[in-house]
């Protein structure tokens, strides 16, 4: 969106007119094929889509890009769209007027509704994207100010965050807004109590202030005489710059924009001149941004969305596809395939005198595209990395190869065109079988064979490697620990539990593969040191350097500092196969009998994990004491003071309970359960309190 707004800001028009259209997305029927895959059942009564939906996310996208076809093939004056929000400029109220009558006609003609109430202007002022526009500035709308400044403090979280998202959409027209609102975003964190101080109501008067005093950005302009000035500076708490133009005349220049951001991480401990210089990059990536999207001299990013849909060309041509599809995240690049090129082309490739912005290979790719049909989507997929999904994820790893030179990449079939795709849908459905792939892939916009999915499962390795170990299914569940004495091979994972007041989440469970012996480590975070540091508190120094350590493929155990530790201990570290559970059947059972425990010691709940992980973890281990076999407990049961206990032998006591005799004759006996042989004669026996205790082999009662 805001490359569109850059795009507006470069008109410098005195009049507008904005055309939303009615229902835009119930305008558009659906393919009867299609219909079943939106069915959904009301009051017991199963109904289905007829009309596109508003609430699929590919909805928005199959929307804009249907208008723009109507719109390009009516030949429609020159305008910029979202969606189904359109908008006209031009240098007088007649012009305009026109061209909206044009596009209305167009947009009617094509089946879509336009309703009076809908249609702004001309007008000089106008908004249009939540956006007050005026001679090709972009401003704050005066109700939106209005009700910004007549907000009361906020008294909670919620109402300090909901009031942080109302002005942190026009944060480009503040400077030094991270600054600013710095004590705000402090009584929101989840670890703080909410306490609004003498700092948070400064910083929310200031900034309503600022809200009601913020300055108009653009317009954008270009020309030979045209200067624009960055500035950046370096905080103590903070990184902001903005953008500015200068033409002949002018002291200061207009502004394009105000960017901050707060510290991340490390950076704070920056020299001052690491931080001016950090300050300076992000200025200069900034400035880019606002280039690109105005058609001017783009970055290198950019110029690799061309040269990918050129490779895409290549590829579609080569196997003689007769459509190619095309996913991107440039919304500059969608268009131009929507409808610019048209337009382009009939300015014979120049734009207010000048050569378009990589003229030469918008040249070739509308050439190209006029024997072959394209169709094109576009898809938001830069978010932050606790809303991304699979499509966002995928998009980052198309960015990074896209950098790559196209003289450089592979072009072998294998690797690219459907298979690529067949291969990717595989993984991501997490390596199902031919019909579950391909539905999960129809699901999400993609169109595959059933030729190419059957023939990426055939070729590959993880779905090999399952289908083996189904084979060896004996072999696999029992045989393999045979050769394995106590404390020689272990299994290990991470369970995730309500975050305490210490911050710790995670447990690190460790099952010693003989005996179904369960380890227990609470942690903050699920990283490799941590892992490491489990490993030797609970296994190492108590059961001695284990042979073999199986676990997932997760990245706390996956990871150069994790390998290094295994080779350095001699320790043999196998990775579970992907997508098969039974790898890991005894570590799961554990984790699923520690995490029943644990909720049937807080009355339902976790409440209290933390405190009760030690009594959970002596009941997991002690399970089998009353009336069946627990880790490493085969013997019948014997009695003592009216408690089944096992009977047990002396060459086989690992996992077995038994009973400490007290220095007092007056105490009775206490149970434990033996984990690990000590020096000479003695036993490491856990307590039922969670307390370990070396004893010796004659105070120890078995029956």
């Amino acid at each position: 969106m805001l490359e569109l707004q850059y795009e507006l800001e470069s008109k410098a028009a005195k009049w507008y007119a904005t055309i939303d259209i009615a229902n835009a997305f119930f305008s558009i029927p659906l393919a009867a094929e299609c219909r079943p895959q939106f069915a959904f059942t009301w009051r017991g009564v199963q109904y289905t889509w007829n009309r596109l939906p508003q609430g699929w996310k590919h909805s928005p996208t199959i929307c804009h890009g249907l208008i723009q076809a109507a719109l390009e093939k009516g030949e429609a004056p020159e305008h910029l769209q979202y969606i189904d929000d359109i908008i006209v400029w031009e240098n007088t109220a007649m012009e305009v007027f026109e061209k909206g009558e044009k596009i209305i006609h167009i947009l009617l003609k094509a089946g879509f509704a336009i309703k009076q109430s809908k249609v702004k202007g001309p007008a000089r002022e106008i908004q249009f994207l939540g956006v007050k526009w005026q001679d090709g500035r972009r401003q704050i709308p005066t109700e939106v100010i209005n009700k910004i400044t007549a907000m009361s403090p906020p008294t909670s979280k919620k109402e300090t965050q909901a009031f942080l998202g109302a002005i942190g959409f026009w944060r480009m027209h503040i400077p030094e807004y991270s600054q600013i609102v710095s004590p705000l975003y402090l009584v929101t964190r989840k670890k703080n109590d909410f306490h609004w101080g003498p700092e948070q109501q400064q910083a929310f008067a200031q900034i309503k202030q600022e809200i009601a005093h913020a300055v108009a950005l653009g317009p954008v302009r270009t020309g030979p005489d045209v200067k624009n000035v960055l500035y950046s500076a370096a905080g103590n708490n903070s990184l902001s710059w903005s953008l500015w133009q200068k033409v002949p005349g002018e002291t200061r220049g207009r502004p394009l924009g105000f960017w901050s951001r707060s510290y991340r991480g490390s950076e704070a401990n920056y020299t001052p001149t690491e931080k001016e210089i950090l300050a300076a990059y992000e200025g200069v990536q900034a400035a880019s941004e606002v280039a690109q999207a105005t058609e001017g001299e783009g970055g290198s990013s950019q110029l690799a969305e061309l040269k990918a849909v050129q490779l895409a060309l290549d590829i579609a041509e080569r196997e003689k596809w007769p459509k190619l599809y095309l996913y991107t995240d440039s919304w500059m690049v969608a268009n131009a395939l929507w409808g610019w090129l048209d337009r382009w082309k009939k300015a014979n490739w120049q734009r207010r005198g000048k050569p378009i912005w990589a003229a030469d290979e918008w040249k070739d790719i509308a050439t190209r595209v006029e024997k072959l049909p394209v169709k094109v989507r576009h898809v938001d997929a830069h978010v932050p990395k606790s809303q991304a999904n699979e499509e966002h994820r995928n998009n980052e790893h198309v960015d990074q190869a896209a950098k790559i030179e196209v003289s450089k990449i592979d072009l072998d079939w294998q690797h690219k065109g459907e298979l690529f795709l067949a291969r990717w849908a595989h993984d991501a459905s997490g390596h199902q079988g031919r019909d579950a792939t391909y539905k999960w892939a129809q699901d999400r916009g993609v169109d595959l064979t059933m030729d190419s999915i059957s023939q990426v499962i055939h070729d590959c390795e993880t779905c090999a490697a399952i289908k083996q170990a189904k084979r060896v299914k004996p072999l696999w569940y029992g045989g393999r620990w045979s050769k394995y004495k106590y404390g020689e091979a272990w299994q290990i994972d991470y369970i995730t539990l309500p975050q305490t007041r210490q911050g710790k989440r995670y447990v690190l469970t460790m099952v010693e593969a003989t005996t179904g012996w369960l380890e227990t480590y609470p942690v903050p975070h699920a990283t490799a040191r941590n892992t490491i540091l489990g490993l030797e508190k609970q296994i190492l120094w108590r059961h001695g350097t284990p042979e073999r350590i199986e676990s997932d493929n997760g990245t706390h155990f996956k990871n150069s500092l994790i390998n290094t530790w295994a080779r350095e201990h001699g320790i043999e570290w196998v990775y579970h196969i992907p997508y098969h559970a039974p790898a890991a059947g005894k570590v799961e059972r554990c984790n699923g009998l520690l995490e029943t425990t644990l909720k049937a010691l807080g009355a339902g709940t976790f409440k209290n994990w933390e405190n009760n992980l030690a009594k959970a973890t002596w009941l997991v281990n002690t399970r089998g004491s009353t009336n069946r076999a627990g880790p490493a407990q085969s013997e019948p049961l014997g009695t003592r003071d009216r408690d089944k206990v096992p009977v047990v032998h002396m060459r086989g006591m690992l996992g077995k309970t038994v009973w400490i005799n007290s220095a007092s004759s007056k105490d009775n006996p206490a149970p434990g359960v033996v984990f690990a042989q000590g020096p000479g004669c003695t036993w490491w026996v856990m307590q039922k309190d969670g307390k370990t205790r070396c004893i010796p082999q004659g105070d120890l009662v078995f029956r």
